[in-house]
C-alpha cells in the first residue's frame, strides 16, 4: 500500500506592509475629503439654532414692549431715540448684558457675504446688548416716526433695525453667514426677507444680509 502525504494549507498570519500603506492612505485621503464638509456643515447647524434663538428671545421681547407700552411709534419719537430703543430692549431681555465702553474693540470689522468690506460694526459702545449665549445684539433706530419703507420686506414701514451676530466674537463676522438683521415695525419684529419669494440679497456675491427669512423658514443655511 503506498501512502501519499496530504499538502499542506499555508495561512497567512497577517497583511503585508504595503498592505497596510495602502489601507491607511485611501482612509487618509476619504478623511481629508469629507472631514472639512461635515465641519462645515456642523457649523452651518450652529448658526441656524443660535439664529433661532436669537429670534425667539428679541420677538419675544418685542411682543412683551408692545403689550406693555405701545407701539414704538409711540415711544421712540424722543430727543435719543437709539438710547429709548436700547433701554427698552434691556428692560424686556433677562440677563443681558449691556456695553458700557468695554465693547467697541471686541470685532474691529464686519463684511458682507461676498467678502467686502462693510462698515457698519454689529457691537460697539452705541445701543449694543450682549445676550445671555454671547449673541451681539445693536439696535439702531431706521424713522422715529416709522416710517421708512424697506424692499427687504416687502416695502413695510420700518421703525428700526436690529442687528445679530449668533456667535458673538468669533468670526467669519459676515453678513448671512453669523451676523443677520431684523427690522422692527409697528406691529413686531420681521427678518429681512419677509414677505418675498426670494431676496435678492441672499446670495454668495451679494451682501448677505437678506438671509434672516430663508434662514428661519427653511431651518437650514443652503446658500454657501
Amino acid at each position: 500500500m503506498m501512502f501519499f502525504p496530504i499538502p499542506r494549507k499555508k495561512y497567512r498570519l497577517g497583511y503585508s506592509l504595503s498592505e497596510v500603506i495602502i489601507t491607511i492612505t485611501i482612509v487618509g485621503v476619504i478623511a481629508a475629503l469629507s472631514v472639512p464638509s461635515i465641519m462645515q456643515n456642523t457649523k452651518k447647524t450652529e448658526y441656524v439654532r443660535s439664529l433661532q434663538k436669537a429670534y425667539a428671545v428679541l420677538s419675544n421681547a418685542t411682543d412683551m414692549i408692545i403689550a406693555t407700552e405701545g407701539s414704538p411709534v409711540e415711544w421712540l419719537d424722543t430727543s435719543n431715540p437709539t438710547v429709548t430703543l436700547h433701554d427698552m430692549y434691556k428692560k424686556y431681555i433677562h440677563k443681558v448684558k449691556e456695553c458700557n465702553g468695554d465693547c467697541a474693540n471686541i470685532v474691529t470689522e464686519y463684511k458682507n457675504f461676498n467678502g467686502a468690506s462693510n462698515s457698519y460694526n454689529i457691537i460697539n459702545n452705541n445701543g449694543s446688548l450682549i445676550l445671555p449665549d454671547g449673541t451681539f445684539v445693536r439696535l439702531h433706530y431706521s424713522s422715529k416716526n416709522c416710517t421708512d419703507k424697506q424692499t427687504a420686506v416687502g416695502d413695510v414701514d420700518v421703525c428700526a433695525y436690529i442687528h445679530v451676530d449668533v456667535n458673538g466674537a468669533k468670526g467669519p463676522n459676515r453678513w448671512g453667514k453669523d451676523s443677520f438683521r431684523f427690522y422692527l415695525t409697528n406691529d413686531g419684529l420681521l427678518p429681512t426677507g419677509s414677505n418675498l419669494p426670494e431676496s435678492t440679497d441672499c446670495r454668495n456675491t451679494n451682501g448677505g444680509q437678506g438671509c434672516t427669512a430663508r434662514v428661519l423658514r427653511d431651518g437650514e443655511i443652503d446658500y454657501w
